[in-house]
């Protein structure tokens, strides 16, 4: 068994790769070194010379690209899994929680080339599916996630100010992967929300983080209130409480 992954040089494909690896799967890299994504001809040898039993995107690029992965997948009858996220929903605008058929909602520039994409590779390919994943707890602040954010924040401010009634969309990468894994194992072709919470503020996310990290000060001055949750039951994943 085999899958393409884009995306290898950012965050979360990488993890994602070393549980498919843990399952015996063949995970074979989509370079963009060797493989143009502006050349549909040549991405579609590549991905015929793999065969593989899925392609999953998870990188960023230009919407054309995920709309030509969507086409060249859907003619060759190989299942396609674009990787979304969160901030295809602006809490201003839609209020949580949200739900896979919740309509997308997003305002900024990222949230709206999620969304786009989201709806290109759709229109292309019915049977696709759409993972959207929350915001990433790794253990790295380096790597794009909560903890790179908290980092920021002790580096202005010296201290991480965190609301009590702040509750976002947020995952252990760690169990994002370990989810991405059993969903491709065992859902049907469809859109799905990837979050560990159910019911935990930012503050008491942030405290737990600061046991683990003890350079992390975190303090209750934000007032920020917003709900920014997606809900999911389909979908497999630990939840945060568990740790708390």
């Amino acid at each position: 068994m085999s899958v393409i992954f884009t995306g290898m040089n950012g965050t979360v494909a990488p993890a994602v790769a070393k549980v498919f690896i843990q399952h015996g799967v063949d995970v074979v890299a989509f370079d963009r070194q060797l493989v143009s994504i502006d050349d549909v001809a040549q991405m579609t040898s590549f991905i015929q010379s793999v065969q593989p039993d899925a392609v999953f995107h998870f990188a960023t690029g230009p919407l054309q690209w995920a709309a030509d992965l969507a086409s060249i997948t859907k003619q060759l009858n190989i299942p396609f899994v674009y990787i979304s996220t969160i901030s295809v929903f602006d809490g201003k605008v839609t209020p949580a929680p949200y739900y896979p058929d919740t309509p997308t909602s997003a305002t900024d520039e990222y949230g709206k080339y999620k969304a786009d994409s989201e709806q290109a590779v759709l229109e292309i390919y019915p049977q696709a599916s759409i993972y959207r994943l929350s915001w990433q707890i790794t253990d790295d602040v380096t790597s794009n996630g909560m903890l790179r954010f908290l980092k920021e924040q002790m580096d202005r401010q010296g201290e991480v100010r965190a609301s009590r009634s702040y509750y976002p969309s947020a995952a252990f990468l760690t169990d994002t992967a370990d989810a991405v894994y059993d969903a491709y194992q065992n859902l049907p072709p469809g859109i799905y929300n990837f979050n560990s919470n159910d019911d935990v503020s930012f503050y008491d996310i942030i405290e737990y983080l600061a046991t683990k990290y003890p350079w992390i000060i975190v303090t209750d001055k934000a007032k920020f209130a917003r709900d920014h949750r997606m809900l999911d039951e389909r979908v497999s994943i630990k939840k945060l409480r568990d740790y708390l």
